[in-house]
């Protein structure tokens, strides 16, 4: 008898690297994937909302919580493999300052909106204002002043601005 011989060649898979889940403020940008492998090449879905759907790393602004899957293709075997990214998007606060307002001189008026639990409030500049950090300040400026606030969502970080001129 006479023995015959086959050899099987086993490629591997690429990384398919997603990277980690990632949160950002609504607006955000923020990386996702990973360096780039000679050779290999990379097809990201869904595509939109992507600086590039062919980088190993592209840029990611949804504007909603997404989840972007990565192919990865080794080009001289064909082998494939494919790794999912979340990017997590939380809203923005309302930041709201009311509308603008007209106020004799020696007066004052109240601005902004009652106060959203867990949310952090800044005015600027505090001239005029009993309290800068209140949601609805009492404003008494001495001359026109356009009052800026920023909201801030304790729990995430993010924050927005506007503005309100007394």
């Amino acid at each position: 008898q006479k023995a015959n011989s086959a050899t099987i060649t086993v490629n591997a898979l690429p990384a398919a690297n997603a990277g980690f889940d990632k949160t950002i403020c609504d607006g955000q940008s923020v990386m996702i994937g990973a360096p780039p492998v000679g050779g290999n090449t990379y097809s990201w879905n869904p595509v939109t909302d992507l600086n590039s759907s062919t980088l190993s790393n592209p840029t990611a602004n949804p504007p909603d919580t997404t989840i972007y899957t990565l192919t990865e293709t080794i080009t001289g075997t064909g082998c494939q493999n494919s790794n999912s990214v979340t990017v997590i998007v939380n809203p923005l606060p309302a930041a709201l300052t009311g509308a603008d307002q007209t106020i004799c001189e020696n007066s004052s008026i109240q601005i902004g909106a009652p106060a959203v639990v867990g949310n952090t409030y800044n005015w600027s500049p505090s001239t005029g204002l009993n309290l800068a950090t209140a949601s609805d300040p009492i404003a008494g400026p001495i001359i026109t002043t356009i009052y800026l606030l920023t909201e801030t969502i304790s729990a995430t970080g993010c924050q927005n601005s506007n503005s309100v001129t007394v």
